[in-house]
């Protein structure tokens, strides 16, 4: 039997990677496939390999035995993340320990992370990696996810990697029933692409063509929108009243107009969960780039 088994939904456009043995789930977006190729130095070794196919990225799983090491899990998971880069990567920064919150959505006792650049000839024609170690009991699971910065949409690399890494649970009793990773969504359309849809979009057009700010302006609050692509909330959590408030305070102080003031409650307006957030986000950036 096989480590890793895995299984496409019926679109084909994510695929369940599920380890029965341990109780190990996660789904993966953007068209994914099994692919194997020879070990090269450097390498590690990994139970199952995919190849992205909506982003030319690959991912990796392995798992093994608990390690001798650190008695503390977020040690040995912070050790375990910095550890694997460090033969692949010329500079591997601190890895950083998953929030008590998403811990728990894990089911996992510790996790870290860690993204790095890849030495020149590491992996054929991709240069940075990210690296998350995941420490339940007397085992671990390592997952790397490889791709080209300078050629992979920012948004595409943002969209996959919450729904990914939202969607991981290592606990048999919690095994969800997935068919897709994508909840409802009022602006884009199911996908790690971010394609927008019509009547959101031209709902901001709308609102944005009563504006007449200037370029530094328009600027600065598509770079506060952009600051809100990532998070590692689950794509289906509600966005409160409350928490809309807090995100339209902080879009309005990026800019001083009125009109971009009212797109960004319009647009707010039709928020109900954290995809739609992202959503929001990436629609009104596009709109004012």
């Amino acid at each position: 039997m096989k480590t890793f088994e895995w299984h496409h939904a019926a679109d084909l456009e994510t695929l369940c990677v599920v380890g029965a043995s341990i109780g190990f789930f996660q789904a993966v977006p953007g068209h994914p496939f099994e692919v194997s190729e020879p070990t090269r130095p450097g390498q590690p070794p990994c139970d199952l390999m995919l190849r992205v196919a909506d982003l030319g990225a690959k991912v990796r799983y392995r798992l093994a035995p608990r390690p001798s090491g650190p008695d503390d899990a977020h040690l040995l998971a912070q050790t375990l993340a910095y550890i694997y880069p460090k033969t692949r990567s010329p500079e591997p920064r601190e890895p950083r320990n998953a929030p008590p919150e998403q811990l728990a959505r894990f089911g996992a006792d510790a996790a870290a992370s860690i993204l790095y650049p890849l030495r020149e000839g590491t992996e054929r024609g991709l240069d940075t990696e990210e690296t998350l170690a995941l420490v339940k009991g007397d085992r671990i699971i390592v997952i790397t996810k490889t791709f080209a910065r300078a050629t992979t949409d920012p948004i595409a690399w943002a969209l996959f990697n919450h729904a990914s890494t939202q969607s991981i649970v290592w606990d048999a009793a919690r095994r969800p029933p997935v068919a897709s990773v994508w909840p409802p969504n009022a602006f884009l359309a199911p996908g790690v692409k971010g394609t927008p849809l019509p009547e959101a979009r031209t709902t901001l057009r709308t609102a944005l063509d009563a504006s007449t700010a200037g370029a530094d302006e328009r600027r600065a609050l598509a770079d506060a929108l952009r600051r809100m692509f990532g998070g590692s909330e689950p794509l289906a959590e509600a966005v409160t009243a409350d928490m809309k408030a807090t995100f339209a305070d902080a879009l309005k102080a990026s800019c001083n107009d009125r009109a971009l003031w009212a797109t960004v409650d319009c647009g707010l307006a039709l928020v109900a969960n954290a995809y739609d957030l992202h959503g929001f986000a990436i629609t009104l950036w596009r709109e004012l780039r």
